[in-house]
């Protein structure tokens, strides 16, 4: 399964950790290329782009696998021109030329914290900020916020600048709604108990920031209850109520500056599933079959069979010819029917199956 801690780790399956093999098996549905263009371009110093995204989706919805897209992108820039041929980037960034500092909530703990090895010694990082600090400035950089890292308290706009130093820089915040859960169940009389009051402030900090230093991309996800994530994020929601009120005050504070984004559409979910199962698909093929559905659904009516009306809607050619080789209602089964279930990854869940 796609884990970003384990590519920017180096540890991941081939099929994620290689740049090649990754973008051999990913289709590119239209937000992935609006995403990646305008990282790369933001990154290569193309002005005028954003640099602020918010990623807006649940389990299986192509988050990790834009988030994998994005940093290969950031590391390898143009050495990878021809492979994102389709993808109509302006202007690459150098290839190594780029740090990549990442916090992914799920890995990470306010109270025991995560190491980092970094310029040959390893240190322990509470917060985002001091995580961020540390992977995109070293130990110089991580520092400048040491303190505030170890207080939970968000760091100033100079020690942040000061921190991630100089030179193209992509940031990443994956799964922060998990870590924010973890925070909310400290107790209220420790060091760093305080860390959830401080997420409007660091991430005003951040974007004013990011906004002004060259070269430089936030990404930031955030759980939606719009897929397959909804009855997961509903009971997270409960439990953590405190936490989560600062989820809306954080898209209020970073949407004036940032561009809200789905990675992945639910019809652009058969393109994706063929693009890793198969090597190739024979898409002169699909017109054929298409037609040969919808001729068989009407045949089918004039002997009085029950076929449900959407067979019948004007733009269910399409859906045929745009979902081949899958057929529409097998997509919808697991857009639609199987998000009721608990943690059911949409792409990830159907390629089990």
């Amino acid at each position: 399964a796609a884990d970003l801690w384990d590519v920017i780790q180096k540890r991941a399956h081939p099929d994620y950790q290689d740049p090649l093999q990754f973008f051999a098996g990913t289709h590119p549905t239209e937000n992935l290329k609006r995403l990646v263009k305008d990282v790369a371009e933001r990154l290569a110093g193309v002005e005028g782009v954003t640099f602020f995204y918010k990623i807006e989706t649940g389990f299986g919805g192509g988050k990790t696998h834009v988030l994998i897209a994005c940093v290969h992108v950031a590391l390898n820039g143009g050495r990878l021109a021809e492979v994102l041929g389709e993808f109509e980037i302006r202007r690459l960034p150098e290839a190594w030329t780029v740090r990549v500092a990442t916090f992914v909530g799920e890995n990470a703990s306010p109270l025991e914290g995560i190491e980092l090895t970094v310029d040959g010694q390893t240190v322990r990082t509470y917060t985002p900020w001091g995580q961020l600090a540390l992977m995109a400035g070293g130990l110089a950089g991580y520092e400048q916020v040491r303190e505030n890292d170890l207080t939970g308290v968000a760091p100033t706009r100079d020690a942040l600048e000061r921190a991630f130093g100089d030179g193209p820089l992509l940031i990443l915040m994956d799964e922060l709604v998990l870590y924010m859960a973890r925070c909310f169940a400290m107790p209220p009389d420790h060091p760093r108990g305080k860390i959830n009051s401080q997420w409007t402030v660091f991430l005003q900090t951040l974007s004013t920031v990011a906004s002004q230093r060259p070269k430089t991309a936030v990404l930031i996800t955030l759980p939606s209850e719009n897929d397959a994530n909804a009855r997961f994020t509903g009971d997270l929601k409960q439990h953590v109520a405190a936490a989560l009120e600062t989820i809306n005050e954080t898209e209020n504070t970073a949407i004036r500056k940032a561009s809200s984004l789905t990675p992945t559409q639910s019809t652009e979910r058969g393109a994706v599933l063929a693009r890793r199962l198969f090597s190739h698909v024979d898409q002169t093929q699909a017109q054929a079959v298409a037609e040969a559905y919808v001729k068989y659904y009407e045949d089918q009516r004039t002997t009085g069979a029950a076929i449900d009306n959407r067979a019948f809607e004007s733009g269910y050619l399409e859906q045929l010819k745009r979902g081949y080789p899958f057929h529409p209602e097998l997509i919808r089964l697991f857009a639609e029917r199987l998000a009721d279930i608990p943690e059911f990854q949409a792409t990830r869940g159907a390629l089990r199956l």
